[in-house]
Formats: structure tokens, C-alpha cells, sequence
């Protein structure tokens, strides 16, 4: 499924219909309806920062493997600004436990990250990813107040 634009439309409707029944299933159901709504409606702009995160999440989940996950620089922006703002462990309780852990568990092989095992709330960069960020040439301020 690396390639959604490859599905035929009747593919792609089953799948929708198969998300909502599992959604039914958990309480859920008018998730998928809203987010269209919302869309359509113009009340969620899909360049906004919030479609960003929610998309760098679903595609987080997926991967192969979770050292294949790339982020936008919308995403790393936002998520460095975050850290000098409140620290970083604001990240780290967003991100999550994700796999950590696994290594050390020894449930992973050659390096292999599975990201459906991984227990996260948003796809969060690595702390060594947002230190190589840097969309400004270094003119960052110290703190954020």
C-alpha cells in the first residue's frame, strides 16, 4: 500500500467503508465523516499545521520501517520551536514511548523498527533530527519567551 494512487476508485471505496466499520465497531464512526466535513467545509485547510501532524502520523504508521520515516520541514519547524519554547521534554511526551525498548528487548533484527509495535501519540523527529534543523542559517534565538 506504499502507493495510493494506484488504487482504482472502487478500491479505494472499500477501503473507506472497511475504516468506517471498524470504526463503528470502537465508538467511532463519525471520525472519517467529520474530518470530510471539516474539509469541505473549509475549516480544515490541508496545508495547515494540524493536517501536517496527522498525516506525518498515519504515514509513521505505514512504514516498513520506522528509520524510513521523513518529516516536512512545516513538521520540524514546529516541532523545534516546541522544544526551545517548553523543553524538550514537551517532544518526548508527545512522541510517545514509540519503539523504545525493542532493541534493548531484543525484539528487533538487524536493525528492523517495526512502526505497528511502536506506541506514540504524534511522529515527533529524533532530538538528533531537530539539532541538524536548522531552516534559518542559525539566526535561532536562545530561548523563546
Amino acid at each position: 500500500m506504499s502507493d495510493i494512487d494506484q488504487l482504482s476508485d472502487e478500491e479505494l471505496y472499500g477501503m473507506v467503508v472497511n475504516a468506517i466499520n471498524l470504526l463503528k465497531s470502537e465508538k467511532k464512526s463519525n471520525l472519517i465523516a467529520e474530518l470530510a466535513v471539516a474539509i469541505l467545509n473549509g475549516r480544515l485547510d490541508t496545508d495547515e499545521l494540524l493536517f501536517d501532524l496527522m498525516e506525518e502520523a498515519v504515514r509513521f504508521c505505514l512504514l516498513n520501517c520506522a528509520t524510513e520515516m521523513r518529516y516536512s520541514r512545516q513538521s520540524k519547524i514546529f516541532w523545534k520551536q516546541a522544544g526551545k519554547k517548553f523543553g524538550s521534554a514537551c517532544n518526548r511526551y508527545f512522541s510517545g514511548w514509540k519503539l523504545s525498548g525493542t532493541v534493548l528487548m531484543g525484539s528487533t533484527q538487524d536493525k528492523y523498527l517495526d512502526p505497528s509495535q511502536a506506541d506514540m501519540i504524534f511522529a515527533v523527529p529524533d532530538e538528533k533530527v531537530l539539532k541538524a534543523f536548522d531552516p534559518y542559517d542559525g539566526d535561532w534565538p536562545c530561548k523563546i519567551d
